[in-house]
């Protein structure tokens, strides 16, 4: 193969998935960019953050706190997870896409999951308002980072339905469907054991300067919504209709 098929494969081929997965990298490249903006506008300016910040006396801070960062460590960790979540989230609709899901699909599945990422960061946001000691504050995209993973882990799960559902279809191939299950008890796994066994390090309730309440419920958010959204139509509705179709049919 010429050095210049080889580079024109590899760019359509990356063009294709940015096309496939526009929603979800536009979502990560609009909170890194404004993040920095924000940031560094900081360095320029301290009084950026405590205008933006969340607490009982800044309460839009539930929206602006989400792009604002206390130094150089704190958004460069969340703008790097961010991403690492990002591209398991690429491969997955990629490995899916024609073989078990349209473009289209795909399409809304992430329309809805990117919705359901700032639904849930929003929504712990004001719960840690309620709940927090008067004169608290919190700032930080962690939470849209823990949102993102709770995606990861609902689109893995509802992928091993659809696969199961296309298990004894045989215009797939074997090494498809294994590559696609493995992948997916991958992040599965993955995310488990840091869920389950590396709870502390995974929600930081080890360390009080960091809002383990979003992180958490951000995650748990995100999680439901995304496998309720992807279960209902699915398998949940069709099982409805059954339902209903054989009582209005009884003799």
């Amino acid at each position: 193969m010429k050095l210049k098929t080889f580079i024109w494969i590899i760019i359509k081929r990356s063009l294709a998935l940015l096309k496939l997965n526009k929603e979800v990298i536009e979502v990560a490249l609009f909170v890194t960019i404004l993040s920095s903006i924000l940031f560094t506008l900081n360095v320029l300016n301290s009084m950026i953050n405590q205008l933006l910040t969340l607490s009982t006396y800044t309460p839009w801070g539930i929206i602006t706190s989400i792009f604002v960062h206390g130094n150089l460590e704190h958004i460069k960790g969340n703008i790097l997870l961010l991403w690492i979540w990002t591209i398991y989230i690429v491969f997955q609709n990629s490995f899916m896409v024609n073989k078990f899901l349209r473009e289209d699909d795909v399409s809304k599945r992430l329309k809805f999951s990117m919705i359901s990422v700032f639904l849930s960061v929003i929504s712990s946001n004001i719960l840690w308002l309620i709940l927090s000691n008067p004169g608290s504050t919190t700032i930080g995209s962690s939470g849209v980072v823990y949102a993102f993973g709770g995606v990861l882990l609902a689109l893995s799960l509802m992928n091993f339905l659809y696969i199961s559902r296309k298990f004894e279809n045989k215009d797939i191939s074997t090494k498809a469907k294994a590559w696609n299950m493995i992948w997916n008890i991958f992040v599965c796994a993955s995310l488990s054991i840091l869920v389950v066994f590396q709870g502390a390090i995974f929600f930081a309730t080890g360390n009080p300067q960091i809002n383990a309440l979003v992180h958490l419920v951000s995650f748990l958010l995100a999680f439901i919504m995304v496998s309720v959204y992807e279960y209902y139509p699915l398998f949940l509705l069709p099982s409805i209709q059954k339902i209903i179709y054989h009582l209005k049919n009884r003799k």
